[in-house]
C-alpha cells in the first residue's frame, strides 16, 4: 500500500437531504389525508390505501441512503483514489501514468453536469456531494472526470509537492 499523502471524506448537505425527505414525505402524507379522511382519490389512477402506506417507506430509504452516502477521496505516490459509498463498493484507482493534465477548476453541478452524484456524459464524468469546487482530470484517451473537493488549497498543495500541477 502506498503512504496516504492526502485524504477526504464528504457527504451530502443537510439542506438537500432535508428538501428531497421532505418533499416526498410530505406529497405521500397529503396522499393519504385526502384519500383516507377527505375520501378524495388521489390522481386519475389512485393507488390503494396500503400502497400508498408503503410509499412512506421510499423517504425513509431515501434519507438513509443520503445520510450514508461518502465520497472518499485520497491522493498518494500511485494516483488518485476515490469512490462514492455505498453506491461503489470498490475504490476507483487512476494511476498517473493515465492521467494528462489536472487543474483545481469552480463547476456549476446543475448546468455542468445535471446535479451531484455519479453523472456520466458523453466524454465528461462527474462525481461529487456538494459544493463547486473539484479537481479535473484529463485523461490520456481525451475523457475527463471531476472529482469534487472541499478543500481546493490543499489539494492543489498536495499535487504542486508531487510535481503534478
Amino acid at each position: 500500500m502506498e503512504h496516504i499523502i492526502y485524504k477526504e471524506s464528504q457527504k451530502f448537505g443537510k439542506a438537500l437531504i432535508w428538501i428531497v425527505c421532505g418533499s416526498l414525505t410530505a406529497l405521500f402524507l397529503w396522499a393519504i389525508i385526502q384519500q383516507l379522511l377527505f375520501g378524495i382519490p388521489f390522481g386519475n389512477n389512485p393507488m390503494s390505501d396500503e400502497g400508498l402506506f408503503l410509499m412512506l417507506i421510499i423517504p425513509l430509504l431515501l434519507f438513509i441512503l443520503f445520510v450514508k452516502t461518502e465520497l472518499q477521496s485520497r491522493i498518494d505516490e500511485a494516483g488518485i483514489h476515490y469512490r462514492l459509498f455505498p453506491l461503489q463498493i470498490k475504490t476507483r484507482d487512476i494511476k498517473w501514468h493515465e492521467i494528462e493534465k489536472l487543474e483545481i477548476r469552480k463547476y456549476k453541478a446543475l448546468r455542468e453536469f445535471g446535479g451531484y452524484g455519479i453523472r456520466i456524459g458523453f466524454s465528461s464524468r462527474a462525481i461529487n456531494v456538494r459544493g463547486d469546487t473539484g479537481i479535473q482530470i484529463t485523461f490520456k484517451n481525451g475523457k475527463r472526470l471531476l472529482i469534487g473537493t472541499q478543500k481546493p488549497q490543499k489539494i492543489e498543495e498536495v499535487l504542486k509537492k508531487l510535481g503534478k500541477l
